[in-house]
């Protein structure tokens, strides 16, 4: 019988937000562990993907320190190498963690400390939000043009397709181009 907790993997799509520890949220921010358990895990009655964003609050809510930040993003590159992951690329919306005053580099900088603690090679994918301004996104782009090699690989688009189309963002992507920063984009999982 083969062990898949030995087995090396590679994780090329996974979200930062969406891997906190419920049991890490709840000490955290100090509720109860059935109820961040409830509000983080998606459940067989998730109606769509917009439903299913619902379950990012109580992570944004928690990421707004450097501390935070780097707590979860150690426990994360913790829970990978026990799962025999050997490489993964996180993504992440740094805009979503800057509301209690952090800045976007601080961001960045903050989760590249905490997946520095494990021996796991990472690399970080920034999210553009649909939705966003387009100078908010600017932004990301820029930030991530200053961490290209520095462990960030690329740029994301997220956020609801379905109200939000891909080619109201075309500027984005060859303002991204432009500055030769590869991207990728949540697409057809809503909308077409």
């Amino acid at each position: 019988m083969l062990n898949y907790k030995k087995m090396p993997k590679v994780e090329l799509h996974l979200h930062l937000d969406g891997s906190v520890r419920p049991e890490t949220a709840a000490k955290l921010l100090g509720i109860d562990i059935a109820e961040a358990r409830k509000n983080m895990i998606a459940d067989d009655k998730c109606l769509d993907l917009n439903d299913y964003w619902t379950k990012f609050f109580i992570p944004g809510e928690v990421m707004q320190t450097k501390k935070n930040l780097e707590l979860i993003s150690e426990e994360l590159a913790a829970d990978l190498e026990e799962d025999g992951v050997i490489y993964a690329e996180i993504r992440f919306a740094p805009l979503k963690h800057v509301f209690k005053g952090l800045s976007l580099d601080e961001v960045v900088e903050s989760v590249l400390k905490g997946l520095a603690k494990k021996s796991l090679k990472t690399n970080l994918i920034l999210c553009m939000m649909r939705g966003d301004k387009e100078e908010d996104n600017i932004k990301v782009v820029d930030l991530a043009e200053r961490f290209l090699n520095r462990g960030v690989v690329a740029l994301d688009l997220a956020g609801a397709e379905s109200i939000y189309k891909t080619i109201d963002y075309k500027n984005l992507f060859a303002y991204a181009k432009g500055k030769n920063i590869p991207f990728t984009i949540h697409a057809g999982e809503a909308d077409g």
